[in-house]
């Protein structure tokens, strides 16, 4: 059996302090290491070229996919591992065994990404992301959150993988500044792809996804009158489709974070009837009834919870059903925690 060759690739800027450890967890699983410099002024380049890889110096140009891609280009490798610099790979050594075994079909796997950072995740536990590919069938798209598409145009084909197999340890943001800053960045870039998206005449679903990142980047900056009246438009949409109920969660949270917990209650209630049974609908009632004093009631809704999954069915850590227990015995404010419920992708 022909063993794959593989390769990582990741951008950089300025990320010296967390570089060594990414870079230290992927000797002797890689065959080839790309790392893209969009503009480093501390030691990021010698810390990269210290573990042997080929850096490319790229100025940036607001736009995620575009550096990506980049490191694509000066990539040889069939299968190719994206990682961020502030992760940290845990590579089995039956890697390159299974992507021998890959069915021709799959063009990308799914990979299990642990996140430790609870103010970057939103009290997320794990989720998973496409960061194993083909090199050759794919590029990366969208100048925030991007993601991988064909490079034929046919859909992205993508299978999860165990985590036994691959997978990686995210750090992120634990600073309320600094997700802010985050926020702020990817709220600027997302007008920018949406105003490049109506220039080029895009269809609908592209115009909403690129919508759907603006809000999102002005709910954690805390432009919070911008952020509803983007995620009102949205549940106005008529073709929404999963956007809606993603909106009308950001929009539940807006209303707690205004002490507004009646309101929170109402979009509450649409939400439900999109996703009956759910236990972030439950959660998420329950913080609006302790906001509104309506403590017994929501003591209720807890008692059959242990634990909650967001709306994409990522699990929240135990830690967000404990808050709101705190909040049933001492006079804290429920509305505060809104702002720690997990963003939706």
């Amino acid at each position: 059996m022909d063993m794959p060759s593989i390769g990582a690739c990741l951008i950089v800027r300025d990320g010296a302090a967390v570089l060594p450890a990414c870079l230290t967890s992927l000797k002797g699983a890689i065959d080839a290491l790309v790392v893209v410099d969009t503009g480093s002024v501390d030691e990021s380049v010698g810390i990269a070229r210290h573990h042997g890889a080929r850096v490319v110096e790229w100025a940036w140009r607001d736009d995620f996919a575009a550096a990506r891609n980049v490191g694509l280009e000066h990539c040889r490798t069939e299968w190719v591992l994206s990682i961020d610099a502030d992760e940290v790979a845990a590579i089995g050594n039956g890697l390159r065994e299974h992507l021998a075994r890959a069915p021709e079909h799959i063009d990308a796997y799914a990979v299990e990404i642990e996140l430790e950072a609870a103010r970057d995740s939103g009290g997320i536990l794990w989720h998973r992301e496409a960061k194993l590919f083909r090199r050759q069938r794919v590029r990366w798209q969208g100048r925030v959150h991007e993601r991988l598409v064909r490079a034929n145009g046919a859909p992205l084909h993508v299978e999860p993988i165990d985590a036994h197999v691959v997978r990686l340890l995210h750090r992120g943001y634990d600073d309320d500044e600094m997700v802010r800053m985050k926020a702020a960045r990817n709220a600027r870039l997302a007008e920018l792809e949406l105003a490049g998206l109506r220039r080029r005449g895009a269809d609908a679903a592209e115009l909403l996804r690129a919508r759907f990142e603006l809000a999102r980047g002005q709910f954690g900056a805390g432009s919070d009158d911008s952020a509803r009246a983007s995620f009102e438009a949205i549940v106005d949409e008529p073709d929404a489709g999963p956007y809606r109920v993603w909106a009308l969660d950001f929009l539940a949270r807006l209303a707690l974070r205004a002490g507004e917990p009646e309101d929170a209650l109402g979009l509450i209630a649409q939400i439900e009837q999109s996703a009956p049974g759910s236990s972030y609908a439950a959660w998420l009632r329950a913080l609006a009834f302790v906001a509104s004093g309506r403590r017994e009631e929501a003591a209720v809704l807890l008692e059959g919870l242990e634990h909650v999954s967001d709306l994409a069915g990522r699990p929240l850590g135990d830690g967000a059903l404990a808050q709101v227990r705190r909040y049933l015995t001492d006079d804290a404010r429920a509305d505060a925690v809104a702002e720690g419920a997990p963003p939706r992708e």
